[in-house]
């Protein structure tokens, strides 16, 4: 029966690009179309990704595709068009492979693994397949996510997938900055205390 499944035709990937590389406020493109515009407002604390008409115009200007919201107090939560709003802690779930952190998200095509990649940096994972990505971000072009999916899926989809990759990115860009600054601090600090130390001397 999994032979029989391999065999069955696959849409092409689906290349989402985004201009610029941010993932906070960018236009999102696919072959080239624009798809899908993200906005943060609020002095960072809620972003929006909303689709994109033929002329670069919102598509549906009532309401977000999808609504991302983060507080310092309460726990950040995610509202796709049509539903309600969850903690985002719910609808991707923490979870340990091998010793590293990984998120588990879930929707009408089944279970699937999202974790940092040595070689896609982020890749999700179907439960499945824990060794072929279907979703992952390009190796030639880092602003560049490629949807490959087994079989046909709805545009809602496609939504989550780029939502979840777009969280769990900028969380990564964050660490990755602190971690940066921290470093300078601490160069800076040895330095100072290095300096101070000749001029006693």
């Amino acid at each position: 029966m999994d032979s029989q499944l391999t065999l069955v035709d696959r849409d092409p990937p689906v290349r989402l690009t985004f201009g610029p590389d941010s993932m906070t406020n960018a236009l999102v493109s696919c072959g080239g179309v624009r798809r899908y515009r993200i906005a943060t407002r609020l002095h960072g604390f809620r972003t929006e990704i909303r689709e994109v008409g033929p002329g670069g115009e919102d598509a549906d200007a009532a309401e977000p595709a999808v609504v991302i919201s983060r507080r310092e107090v309460l726990k950040d939560t995610i509202r796709f068009r049509g539903g309600k709003e969850v903690k985002i802690a719910q609808w991707m779930r923490k979870t340990k492979l091998a010793g590293r952190v990984a998120y588990v998200v879930e929707n009408e095509l089944g279970s699937f693994t999202l974790r940092v990649d040595p070689v896609y940096r982020l890749a999700l994972f179907a439960d499945f397949d824990s060794e072929t990505p279907i979703a992952h971000w390009s190796e030639t072009d880092a602003a560049t996510l490629v949807i490959d999916l087994p079989g046909p899926a709805a545009p809602e989809t496609h939504l989550e997938i780029l939502a979840a990759f777009t969280i769990q990115e900028l969380r990564l860009r964050m660490l990755e900055k602190a971690a940066i600054v921290a470093q300078r601090r601490a160069s800076i600090g040895l330095g100072s205390r290095g300096g101070s130390k000749l001029l006693s001397s």
